[in-house]
């Protein structure tokens, strides 16, 4: 029974609901203003909408071509020449605390070459790495070595002698 109910009321007040808005729409006097005030508040909100659907669609389409240009190596100052290469891998090493007083480096066209005696293994991988991390570097040849062990480029010259 009170279902029934519920729905006389419901359907009460829309069927209310919708005479007012005729009689608020279709008023002889104002009636026409009140429409084209509606119809341009319901067109200013559709512009709105269209206008930020459009920003957003911009917006994820500068982010992918974005992600494609970072992809391809875009965005990464490349150095100018192997000297800037050698000067920032040697800035790298000292940034990581690696001690290269008897570490040379050499760089040609990209491909980094350290030379020389390190205090333990640790400190080549740091230097390694180091090195590898900087921008414009494609390659890096390890012949460091510790104390006492020859270096990896002169050990088959020391086998033969």
């Amino acid at each position: 029974m009170f279902k029934r109910l519920r729905r006389k009321v419901y359907r009460l007040a829309i069927v209310s609901g919708a005479g007012a808005a005729a009689a608020y729409f279709f008023d002889p006097e104002q009636g026409t203003a009140r429409r084209a005030q509606a119809r341009d508040q319901i067109q200013s909100k559709l512009r709105r909408r269209q206008e930020e659907a459009e920003r957003k669609a911009r917006y994820e389409t500068n982010v992918a071509v974005g992600e494609s240009i970072r992809a391809q190596g875009g965005g990464v100052p490349r150095p100018a020449d192997d000297v800037e290469v050698v000067r920032l891998v040697e800035q790298s090493l000292a940034a990581a605390e690696v001690d290269t007083s008897n570490v040379v480096v050499e760089a040609v066209e990209g491909v980094v070459t350290l030379r020389g005696q390190l205090p333990s293994r640790d400190a080549m991988r740091t230097a390694e790495q180091a090195a590898s991390g900087i921008p414009g570097v494609l390659e890096v040849q390890s012949f460091l070595h510790t104390p006492g062990t020859p270096a990896p480029n002169k050990a088959a010259s020391l086998k033969a002698s």
